[in-house]
């Protein structure tokens, strides 16, 4: 005796699925690591530079016989550490000594060319852009949790779409899949509504346009020419 096939549910109910939550946390991952990027500059890598070129300044100092060393406010630093200090009188001792900046830099792995200063304001601009950017991820992630809560389902009659509107299958006029290898496809109406499912984001959503094709076969399809 031959199986018969099991009847298809009433109601398919289609939720976010994981291609949604990947692309959705891809991109927090992005923010975050630009968020730790541009504050890394603004807290630490942009004092550190500016300490290189402190160490060019005592070094020109010495190598002018003024073998002053720079004050830390000058470079936007709040103070030097002793290690530092030590680097400073080292390089107002090279200087002194006749020593070329590109054979002192050598030794501290810095660049031959005279080390760029940061001013507190593009520093402080370096913080804004980590806070936006936080700001931001904030608010993808409220976003990212805000669709999960989000369905698309049918029944015999029609789609219940996310917004909460009944389209019945007879209202539909036509079935757009120009745009099905994105896993789109866009259902037109007879009052001229156009409304999407998208089978990347809710999984299983393409059940519903099966369905949808086997309550109206004469439904008119548009596709990829």
């Amino acid at each position: 005796m031959p199986e018969s096939k099991s009847p298809a549910p009433d109601r398919i109910e289609c939720r976010v699925g994981s291609w949604f939550r990947r692309r959705m946390t891809i991109l927090m991952v992005l923010l975050a690591a630009l968020v730790l990027y541009f504050l890394y500059d603004g807290v630490t890598g942009y004092p550190k530079k500016n300490f290189n070129a402190a160490l060019f300044f005592a070094f020109q100092s010495g190598k002018d016989g003024a073998a002053d060393l720079p004050k830390p406010s000058d470079f936007s630093i709040s103070g030097f550490s002793k290690n530092q200090q030590g680097g400073l009188q080292a390089a107002v001792d090279a200087g002194k000594a006749g020593e070329t900046w590109s054979k002192f830099a050598a030794t501290r792995h810095l660049a031959a060319s005279e080390p760029k200063k940061f001013s507190i304001d593009e520093m402080n601009e370096q913080k804004g852009f980590a806070a936006g950017l936080v700001v931001i991820l904030v608010l993808v992630m409220f976003f990212a949790l805000w669709q999960q809560r989000k369905s698309i389902a049918c029944d015999q009659s029609g789609i219940d779409f996310t917004n909460g509107k009944h389209v019945d299958f007879e209202s539909v006029k036509s079935l757009d899949l120009t745009k099905r290898d994105r896993g789109i496809a866009v259902l037109k109406t007879d009052s001229g509504q156009s409304l999407k499912v998208d089978d990347y984001k809710f999984e299983g959503a393409g059940e519903i346009i099966k369905r949808l094709r086997e309550k109206k076969p004469d439904l008119e399809i548009i596709s990829a020419s």
